[in-house]
């Protein structure tokens, strides 16, 4: 039990709140899927300066959006997840009254060329996505 083993478990650390860092992780996957429906894996981490971290949010979920190519389902989630992630920011920055940067991470390479050298998509739906994203 977890009121016998203390050091097991989740344990939140205390950040330093001058220098906070907002660190967002998104992955996509629709191989495992047999209806090619996509599955949505997210974590949010609060960290410090001194790489000090703590888990703020984090979910895994089936979503019905179809798609046939890895950069839009990676694009897609990025996007899905851009509205909770500015609220997120925005709340803790009014209640620590700091500024707080927003980093997103993903382990697509084409993803990240698309969004920095600000290269097209083919697909319309998502142009507008880049767009915002950038």
């Amino acid at each position: 039990m977890q009121i016998n083993n203390p050091t097991k478990g989740l344990i939140f650390v205390k950040l330093d709140i001058n220098i906070l860092c907002l660190f967002v992780f998104t992955n996509a996957s629709f191989t495992n899927n047999k209806d090619l429906s996509l599955q949505i894996g997210y974590i949010l981490i609060l960290e410090d300066t001194l790489h000090k971290a703590n888990i703020i949010y984090w979910s895994l979920i089936k979503c019905k959006k179809v798609t046939r190519n890895i950069l839009a389902s990676e694009l897609y989630t990025m996007a899905y997840r851009f509205d909770i992630n500015t609220t997120i920011k925005s709340t803790v920055e009014q209640l620590l009254q700091i500024k707080l940067p927003l980093v997103f991470c993903t382990d697509l390479k084409l993803l990240y060329e698309c969004l920095v050298k600000l290269s097209t998509t083919q697909e319309k739906c998502f142009m507008i996505d880049v767009m915002c994203l950038c």
